[in-house]
């Protein structure tokens, strides 16, 4: 839990909040500013952008998005092991990721997977929207909510420091 008067969580950090179908929210801080995690995404898709099949370009591609992948979703990559699908609802420089493209070193195996390849994945704007898509009103509780016929749960992963709205956000997903 965030204690925003405290930094615990702090504006200039990014975090990624994670629940799945049987576990309360937790949040992990990603140890990387919003305008640093900014400026990697933003080098991210200019490679995606320019993509090609030689190997001089594919590999920096794929190295970077390694890198991100690790600093997103390495801190509970075991937890999205799990999950069914992963919902993912970006915020701040995260909003333009190319989710897809990150990469993963799945465990035993010498080459990578494309996030796409590993999960079925789901975004939206909000956990709000996400929650309305479902045919709620309210906001949720838990991701089994957001997905009461899911065999397993999904994941939530946001930059929600950015801009100033967490604060706002964050209270109303805690009072309900």
């Amino acid at each position: 839990q965030c204690d925003w008067s405290s930094d615990v969580c702090s504006s200039d950090l990014t975090y990624a909040f994670v629940a799945t179908r049987t576990t309360p929210m937790r949040v992990y801080r990603i140890d990387e500013t919003s305008d640093a995690l900014g400026d990697r995404v933003s080098k991210f898709i200019d490679k995606v952008k320019t993509r090609s099949t030689s190997p001089a370009y594919e590999t920096p591609l794929v190295a970077d998005g390694r890198a991100l992948f690790a600093s997103l979703i390495g801190q509970f990559e075991d937890e999205a092991n799990k999950a069914e699908r992963l919902l993912i609802v970006p915020d701040g420089p995260l909003d333009a990721l190319p989710f897809s493209a990150l990469a993963r070193n799945p465990a035993g195996r010498a080459t990578f997977q494309y996030l796409v390849d590993w999960k079925p994945i789901i975004f939206a704007p909000s956990v709000v929207s996400a929650a309305a898509w479902n045919a709620g009103t309210a906001l949720p509780l838990n991701v089994a909510q957001l997905f009461p016929s899911a065999a397993d749960g999904a994941k939530l992963v946001g930059g929600p420091m950015a801009n100033g709205r967490s604060e706002e956000h964050t209270s109303e997903l805690q009072s309900h």
